[in-house]
């Protein structure tokens, strides 16, 4: 189970059977062998016989990516949307609404006036 608030950005990318997970401001990636190990319990990032993979996926990943402006726009976002969220977890009346645990049909929050969805059901996301 993971707590998907206070998670810095990540990006993943894989090749082949390997895929590398980069979480912004962490310096060491995951590494897995999704081939030999597909439920990811064996992270071999650490691991100096792969440091050749782990490089060279690691710049490919970050050639595109800026961890810094993600982040920012990552709380832009919470600050915009934190309204809903505690409005959405006050209506759930969930123990530990960090964590999602809940039924489907709690994953539906009716906005308050002057709001709408964004058109797909059973989302969170809204525009003002």
């Amino acid at each position: 189970m993971y707590n998907t608030l206070s998670l810095p950005p990540g990006r993943m990318i894989r090749k082949d059977q390997w895929k590398l997970v980069h979480y912004h401001g962490d310096d060491r990636p995951m590494l897995f062998d999704v081939e030999r190990d597909p439920g990811e319990l064996n992270d071999l990032g650490a691991d100096p016989a792969h440091i050749d993979v782990r490089q060279n996926l690691l710049a490919r990943l970050m050639r595109e990516w800026d961890g810094d402006r993600v982040e920012r726009e990552v709380n832009r976002q919470r600050t915009r949307y934190a309204p809903y969220l505690r409005a959405w977890g006050e209506a759930t009346a969930l123990e530990h609404p960090e964590y999602w645990q809940g039924r489907n049909e709690m994953n539906q929050f009716t906005p308050p006036s002057g709001r709408s969805g964004d058109g797909h059901p059973g989302t969170n996301r809204f525009s003002s």
